[in-house]
């Protein structure tokens, strides 16, 4: 017979404070002599306390033998928990992501538990139905004055009922954090008078709402005379200019509306000088609010190579 206890990671198996009670009985007649227990009844107890055990040997008559010392048992999860985000500060849907890395168990299910420190404000539980080594990912949506410091208690659990837990922090604020990725930015023509003065790129909206590019914001690494004439986005459509004859740092605003870039959307931008702008480092800020008027900002950093990085300190080197 198969007797447990739940109690204190502290407590010695022993301790009289612990009540035993039978809970099974393993028919095992060939080694290895294994009981299976399920723990589902006790899973919450267990972010913070042990099982226990203690067998006994039962015959046919049926005759019960004392019962063994105890023993403190962990329960087996396999894998790593892995969530994201990690930490941060933004506003406007988050992204919620959990996997579980070098997992060997048959399932698993996740939530997401997620409070305001202030006051205990929060979404209701999100809940990941199954769980793998590839991300499952879930939104945590924008609400009306939802800015603070928040907790947010990660758990996965497996089939055995056995849970890996995290605990992470994210600070909610009133803007965006960048929201665009830029890609393929090449420096044309090669040849000609001038060479080397238009700069192409794409801009791929990943957020889960449209943004508005309210301003652009150029600069390069030796302003000398060079001047920005026009900028377009989407390519083929003047942003400002031809004719802005701008200095660095260049700061445009669009003529009519904003162009707006659709959740998941590419649009390919343009920047055209007035001469070469080869061995230089582009500064590219755009300076953008979602559908809801949510602002954000991005900034990139091209360099002489065309390589593109993103500045988190709104500057390039």
């Amino acid at each position: 017979k198969i007797y447990r206890a739940v109690g204190a990671s502290s407590l010695s198996p022993s301790d009289p404070s612990l009540t035993y009670a039978l809970v099974g009985t393993a028919t095992t007649t060939v080694p290895p002599l294994t009981y299976d227990d399920s723990v589902l009844s006790i899973k919450n107890n267990l972010k913070t306390q042990k099982a226990f055990y203690k067998v006994s040997a039962l015959d046919y008559c049926p005759h019960e033998s004392q019962q063994s010392s105890g023993a403190a048992a962990t329960c087996l999860f396999s894998g790593n928990l892995v969530v994201s985000p990690m930490a941060g500060t933004g506003g406007g849907d988050i992204t919620l992501s959990m996997s579980i890395s070098g997992g060997s168990d048959p399932s698993y299910i996740g939530r997401v538990h997620i409070t305001r420190d202030s006051d205990g404000y929060g979404p209701p539980d999100v809940t990941f139905p199954s769980l793998s080594g590839t991300p499952s990912t879930a939104t945590w949506a924008q609400t009306a004055n939802d800015t603070g410091v928040y907790t947010l208690y990660w758990e996965a659990e497996n089939q055995r009922g056995c849970i890996a837990s995290a605990t992470t922090s994210y600070t909610r604020s009133n803007s965006l954090p960048c929201k665009l990725t830029a890609s393929a930015a090449v420096l044309a023509p090669s040849s000609g008078t001038p060479k080397t003065n238009r700069l192409s790129l794409n801009l791929t909206n990943t957020y889960s709402k449209g943004l508005d590019i309210n301003k652009i914001t150029v600069s390069w690494t030796n302003p000398g005379t060079r001047h920005i004439g026009e900028i377009q986005l989407p390519t083929g459509t003047s942003y400002c200019g031809p004719g802005a004859n701008k200095l660095s740092p260049a700061v445009c605003t669009p003529l009519f509306l904003a162009p707006r870039i659709n959740p998941g959307a590419t649009n390919g931008t343009l920047n055209v000088w007035d001469a070469s702008v080869a061995g230089e480092t582009i500064t590219l800020q755009y300076d953008f609010t979602d559908s809801t008027s949510l602002p954000g900002t991005c900034t990139f950093c091209v360099s002489p190579s065309q390589a593109i990085t993103v500045s988190s300190s709104g500057s390039c080197p």
